[in-house]
């Protein structure tokens, strides 16, 4: 297993268990979420969020070196893989929306 030392740094020693990431854009910043693969069945997949601000080093310098660690590990699977890993994100969004219908089904009920 390759060494990822920027990822280390951030405090994902762990690489085997990176799933996938997302990146997010504003304004003066930029959100990376890093989601890791499911270890003990938790009913949502834990995940870690490091906010990088525009125009700083952290910015520039580190996040690309970051994304090509991030890269190495998550373009290495399957295309099944990656498959399953879509079908496994869609069942957990598709549980999470019912069951928060079905809460707000309950609260209109409660307070007719």
């Amino acid at each position: 297993m390759p060494d990822f030392p920027n990822l280390a740094a951030m405090g994902l020693t762990d690489s085997t268990r990176i799933s996938h990431y997302r990146l997010a854009e504003k304004e003066s910043e930029t959100t990376l979420k890093i989601y890791l693969n499911d270890e003990e069945n938790l009913p949502h997949q834990e995940s870690h969020s490091y906010t990088f601000q525009h125009n700083t080093d952290a910015h520039s310098v580190q996040l690309p070196k970051i994304l090509s660690e991030l890269d190495t590990l998550t373009l290495a699977g399957s295309s099944e893989d990656k498959q399953q890993l879509l079908i496994d994100e869609l069942e957990k969004l598709e549980q999470v929306m019912s069951a928060k219908i079905s809460e707000l089904k309950d609260d209109l009920k409660r307070i007719a």
